[in-house]
Protein backbone atom coordinates (compact mmCIF):
# COMPACT_ATOMS: atom_id res chain seq x y z
CA UNK A 1 0.00 0.00 0.00
CA UNK A 2 1.45 3.42 -1.00
CA UNK A 3 2.41 5.94 1.57
CA UNK A 4 0.04 8.65 0.20
CA UNK A 5 -3.07 6.50 -0.09
CA UNK A 6 -5.85 7.01 2.48
CA UNK A 7 -7.42 3.84 3.74
CA UNK A 8 -11.00 3.25 2.68
CA UNK A 9 -12.12 2.68 6.24
CA UNK A 10 -10.89 6.10 7.27
CA UNK A 11 -12.74 7.68 4.35
CA UNK A 12 -15.98 6.00 5.24
CA UNK A 13 -15.55 6.97 8.87
CA UNK A 14 -14.95 10.57 7.85
CA UNK A 15 -18.04 10.54 5.61
CA UNK A 16 -20.19 9.13 8.40
CA UNK A 17 -18.92 11.82 10.71
CA UNK A 18 -19.74 14.50 8.15
CA UNK A 19 -23.23 13.10 7.59
CA UNK A 20 -23.82 12.95 11.36
CA UNK A 21 -22.66 16.54 11.69
CA UNK A 22 -25.00 17.67 8.92
CA UNK A 23 -27.88 15.82 10.56
CA UNK A 24 -27.09 17.50 13.85
CA UNK A 25 -27.01 20.88 12.09
CA UNK A 26 -30.32 20.20 10.37
CA UNK A 27 -31.89 18.99 13.63
CA UNK A 28 -30.65 22.05 15.47
CA UNK A 29 -31.84 24.31 12.67
CA UNK A 30 -35.29 22.69 12.73
CA UNK A 31 -35.44 23.05 16.48
CA UNK A 32 -34.47 26.71 16.33
CA UNK A 33 -36.98 27.36 13.54
CA UNK A 34 -39.78 25.73 15.50
CA UNK A 35 -38.90 27.72 18.59
CA UNK A 36 -38.76 30.98 16.59
CA UNK A 37 -42.05 30.16 14.92
CA UNK A 38 -43.66 29.35 18.25
CA UNK A 39 -42.31 32.61 19.71
CA UNK A 40 -43.66 34.66 16.83
CA UNK A 41 -47.03 32.91 17.04
CA UNK A 42 -47.11 33.63 20.78
CA UNK A 43 -46.26 37.30 20.19
CA UNK A 44 -48.98 37.61 17.56
CA UNK A 45 -51.47 35.93 19.90
CA UNK A 46 -50.50 38.25 22.75
CA UNK A 47 -50.80 41.34 20.52
CA UNK A 48 -54.22 40.24 19.30
CA UNK A 49 -55.32 39.52 22.86
CA UNK A 50 -54.12 42.96 24.01
CA UNK A 51 -55.82 44.67 21.07
CA UNK A 52 -59.05 42.86 21.89
CA UNK A 53 -58.86 43.89 25.54
CA UNK A 54 -58.05 47.49 24.60
CA UNK A 55 -61.09 47.57 22.29
CA UNK A 56 -63.22 46.04 25.03
CA UNK A 57 -62.03 48.66 27.54
CA UNK A 58 -62.64 51.46 25.03
CA UNK A 59 -66.17 50.17 24.38
CA UNK A 60 -66.84 49.95 28.12
CA UNK A 61 -65.55 53.48 28.67
CA UNK A 62 -67.72 54.78 25.84
CA UNK A 63 -70.72 52.97 27.25
CA UNK A 64 -70.04 54.44 30.71
CA UNK A 65 -69.81 57.96 29.27
CA UNK A 66 -73.09 57.49 27.43
CA UNK A 67 -74.75 56.17 30.58
CA UNK A 68 -73.38 59.08 32.62
CA UNK A 69 -74.75 61.58 30.10
CA UNK A 70 -78.11 59.80 30.06
CA UNK A 71 -78.28 59.70 33.87
CA UNK A 72 -77.37 63.41 34.00
CA UNK A 73 -80.14 64.24 31.53
CA UNK A 74 -82.65 62.17 33.48
CA UNK A 75 -81.70 63.90 36.73
CA UNK A 76 -81.97 67.33 35.08
CA UNK A 77 -85.40 66.40 33.67
CA UNK A 78 -86.57 65.18 37.08
CA UNK A 79 -85.37 68.37 38.77
CA UNK A 80 -87.07 70.50 36.09
CA UNK A 81 -90.28 68.51 36.33
CA UNK A 82 -90.26 68.76 40.13
CA UNK A 83 -89.69 72.51 39.92
CA UNK A 84 -92.48 72.96 37.39
CA UNK A 85 -94.88 70.92 39.51
CA UNK A 86 -93.95 72.93 42.61
CA UNK A 87 -94.44 76.22 40.73
CA UNK A 88 -97.75 75.03 39.28
CA UNK A 89 -98.97 73.90 42.70
CA UNK A 90 -97.89 77.20 44.26
CA UNK A 91 -99.57 79.20 41.49
CA UNK A 92 -102.79 77.19 41.89
CA UNK A 93 -102.70 77.65 45.65
CA UNK A 94 -102.15 81.40 45.33
CA UNK A 95 -104.88 81.67 42.72
CA UNK A 96 -107.39 79.92 44.95
CA UNK A 97 -106.33 82.05 47.90
CA UNK A 98 -106.63 85.27 45.88
CA UNK A 99 -110.03 84.26 44.52
CA UNK A 100 -111.26 83.53 48.03
CA UNK A 101 -109.78 86.80 49.28
CA UNK A 102 -111.41 88.79 46.49
CA UNK A 103 -114.74 87.12 47.16
CA UNK A 104 -114.49 87.80 50.86
CA UNK A 105 -113.32 91.37 50.29
CA UNK A 106 -116.25 92.04 47.97
CA UNK A 107 -118.60 90.52 50.52
CA UNK A 108 -117.13 92.65 53.30
CA UNK A 109 -117.41 95.82 51.20
CA UNK A 110 -121.05 95.06 50.46
CA UNK A 111 -121.73 94.47 54.13
CA UNK A 112 -119.99 97.72 55.02
CA UNK A 113 -122.18 99.65 52.59
CA UNK A 114 -125.28 98.12 54.15
CA UNK A 115 -124.51 99.42 57.65
CA UNK A 116 -126.18 102.81 57.11
CA UNK A 117 -129.28 101.92 59.07
CA UNK A 118 -127.32 100.73 62.12
CA UNK A 119 -126.48 102.91 65.09
CA UNK A 120 -122.89 104.07 65.57
CA UNK A 121 -121.89 101.52 68.23
CA UNK A 122 -123.33 98.58 66.31
CA UNK A 123 -121.78 99.85 63.09
CA UNK A 124 -118.31 100.21 64.66
CA UNK A 125 -118.56 96.73 66.16
CA UNK A 126 -119.58 95.21 62.82
CA UNK A 127 -116.79 97.06 60.98
CA UNK A 128 -114.19 95.76 63.45
CA UNK A 129 -115.55 92.25 63.04
CA UNK A 130 -115.43 92.43 59.25
CA UNK A 131 -111.90 93.83 59.24
CA UNK A 132 -110.80 91.04 61.59
CA UNK A 133 -112.24 88.44 59.19
CA UNK A 134 -110.34 90.01 56.32
CA UNK A 135 -107.08 90.08 58.27
CA UNK A 136 -107.43 86.42 59.29
CA UNK A 137 -107.64 85.48 55.61
CA UNK A 138 -104.33 87.18 54.93
CA UNK A 139 -105.81 90.31 53.39
CA UNK A 140 -104.60 93.81 54.00
CA UNK A 141 -107.02 96.05 55.84
CA UNK A 142 -107.26 99.30 53.90
CA UNK A 143 -105.89 102.39 55.59
CA UNK A 144 -109.05 104.45 56.05
CA UNK A 145 -107.29 107.34 57.76
CA UNK A 146 -107.70 110.38 55.51
CA UNK A 147 -105.48 113.43 55.70
CA UNK A 148 -107.14 116.79 56.44
CA UNK A 149 -106.87 117.75 52.75
CA UNK A 150 -108.35 114.39 51.69
CA UNK A 151 -111.24 114.80 54.14
CA UNK A 152 -111.83 118.28 52.78
CA UNK A 153 -111.90 117.07 49.17
CA UNK A 154 -114.07 114.09 50.12
CA UNK A 155 -116.54 116.43 51.77
CA UNK A 156 -116.66 118.68 48.67
CA UNK A 157 -117.18 115.60 46.48
CA UNK A 158 -120.11 114.62 48.69
CA UNK A 159 -121.49 118.14 48.18
CA UNK A 160 -121.61 117.39 44.45
CA UNK A 161 -118.67 119.50 43.30
CA UNK A 162 -116.67 118.39 40.28
CA UNK A 163 -112.88 118.14 40.32
CA UNK A 164 -112.46 121.45 38.47
CA UNK A 165 -114.81 123.22 40.90
CA UNK A 166 -112.95 121.78 43.87
CA UNK A 167 -109.63 122.89 42.35
CA UNK A 168 -110.91 126.44 41.86
CA UNK A 169 -112.29 126.61 45.37
CA UNK A 170 -109.12 125.29 47.03
CA UNK A 171 -106.79 127.15 44.64
CA UNK A 172 -104.98 123.99 43.55
CA UNK A 173 -104.66 122.24 40.19
CA UNK A 174 -107.29 119.85 38.91
CA UNK A 175 -104.59 117.20 38.61
CA UNK A 176 -103.84 117.53 42.33
CA UNK A 177 -107.52 117.08 43.09
CA UNK A 178 -107.62 113.92 40.98
CA UNK A 179 -104.55 112.58 42.81
CA UNK A 180 -106.22 113.18 46.18
CA UNK A 181 -109.42 111.52 44.97
CA UNK A 182 -107.46 108.45 43.81
CA UNK A 183 -105.79 108.22 47.22
CA UNK A 184 -109.19 108.54 48.91
CA UNK A 185 -110.67 105.77 46.75
CA UNK A 186 -107.65 103.52 47.40
CA UNK A 187 -107.75 104.02 51.16
CA UNK A 188 -111.50 103.46 51.41
CA UNK A 189 -111.53 100.53 49.00
CA UNK A 190 -113.98 102.12 46.58
CA UNK A 191 -113.98 103.01 42.89
CA UNK A 192 -116.56 105.76 42.30
CA UNK A 193 -117.71 109.07 43.74
CA UNK A 194 -121.16 107.54 44.34
CA UNK A 195 -119.58 104.93 46.63
CA UNK A 196 -117.67 107.72 48.37
CA UNK A 197 -120.90 109.65 49.02
CA UNK A 198 -122.59 106.53 50.39
CA UNK A 199 -119.61 105.59 52.55
CA UNK A 200 -119.11 109.11 53.92
CA UNK A 201 -122.79 109.25 54.79
CA UNK A 202 -122.37 106.08 56.84
CA UNK A 203 -119.16 107.34 58.44
CA UNK A 204 -120.84 110.60 59.43
CA UNK A 205 -124.44 109.84 60.46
Amino acid sequence: MGAGRVPQAAVRKSQRAAVGYMQDVVTLSDSLYREETARKVAEISIRQDLAGKEKQLADQEKSLRQRSVLIGLLIACLVLLTTLLAVAWRALHLRKKNEELLRKTSEIKDRLLMLGSSDADQRDSEVAKLMSELTEMGGQVPDKTLTPREREIASLCCDGLLSKEIADQLHISQRTVETHKNNIFRKLGINTTAELVELMKHRNP
